[in-house]
């Protein structure tokens, strides 16, 4: 464990996450995920004309930047900070006969000018986006990428928005997850995954509610804040806050992660409360949900009110 693993503001340290589980098997999940590919390429081919010049940040395997070849693009620059990845993707790019018109740069794209990218975007891709939409840093990074773009240029995705909801966890569900295991004040969000076979360890305790909604293109700041009242309909233990993302890549295409869609590589995510408390049919849950995103981590926090009176305080973090 080493100090990039520091709570901002804390002596405390959140438990360490093993390079994405291996980073290159990460990304062979997401050349398997047939929606993901299909919806991106999808929009991709909408928003990208023949001679456009495109960016994809976090370019990753390449195949974000393939399908704007495809749909026509003259030029892409293919930002990934992850050399490893990067050698593969240009191997893949390599076989193809359209290799020239993809130009790789190995750099952490906050850390790019002007000098590093010379033409202006018409196009901005960027697939970073996490289990609950916001943790990758994907408001920092389009707010960067506003540098880069000409006046009318495309954001694919063009609006991100998260959703929440109260939940009962089952104990043997409870038994599996880390973060129910760690006496943390702050846990580590890439540990507290909920799988395609956990969904039923979990119950809803009231309708999910949206608590952020953001257009990329039109948003200035890295932080998010804003307060729900949720109605409880079921009685039961609270464990904690149950999230998942709605990305808008175009205005028409959706992708989502919601437990009621079909499962994609992107799990939903588990928000552990730090100690449990009932709640009864009819209860309000009021909870302010604060976003902070920074270049090294973001940072989220859930105030919990029962019945108008504070409860508790769920926080997590995710580190770039």
């Amino acid at each position: 464990m080493n100090n990039s693993n520091k709570i901002p503001n804390s002596g405390a340290l959140i438990p360490g996450f093993n390079a994405a589980d291996d980073y290159t098997k990460y990304h062979e999940r997401l050349l398997g995920d047939q929606i993901r590919n299909d919806k991106f390429r999808q929009a991709i081919a909408q928003a990208v004309k023949s001679g456009d010049i495109v960016i994809d940040i976090g370019a990753g395997s390449g195949i974000l930047s393939l399908f704007a070849v495809e749909a026509g693009a003259d030029i892409v620059y293919a930002v990934e900070l992850d050399p490893k990845i990067l050698a593969i993707a240009k191997q893949k790019v390599k076989e193809k006969e359209t290799a020239d018109k993809i130009k790789f740069i190995q750099a952490n794209f906050l850390e790019l000018s002007p000098y590093d990218i010379p033409q202006k975007a018409d196009v901005i891709i960027s697939e970073t986006i996490g289990t609950v939409g916001f943790e990758e840093g994907i408001l920092t990074l389009f707010q960067s990428a506003k540098k880069f773009m000409k006046p009318q240029a495309v954001f694919i995705p063009a609006e991100l928005s998260m959703f929440a909801a109260p939940i009962y966890m089952h104990p043997r569900l409870e038994r599996e997850l880390v973060s129910c295991k760690a006496a943390l004040p702050v846990s580590n969000i890439q540990l507290n995954q909920l799988s395609k076979t956990q969904k039923e360890g979990f119950d809803f305790l009231a309708a999910p509610k949206k608590i952020a909604d953001i257009d990329l293109y039109k948003y200035k700041s890295p932080s998010i804040k804003s307060t729900h009242e949720f109605k409880i309909a079921i009685g039961g233990e609270l464990c904690g806050i149950c999230c998942w993302f709605e990305a808008h890549l175009d205005e028409h295409i959706i992708l989502t992660n919601s437990p009621a869609h079909p499962m994609l590589h992107w799990p939903q995510t588990f928000f552990k409360s730090p100690f449990k408390f009932k709640l009864e049919k009819e209860d309000s849950l009021g909870v302010t949900f604060k976003l902070l995103s920074e270049e090294k981590y973001t940072l989220f926090i859930f105030d919990l009110m029962r019945n108008s009176i504070k409860t508790a305080r769920i926080t997590g973090m995710f580190m770039h």
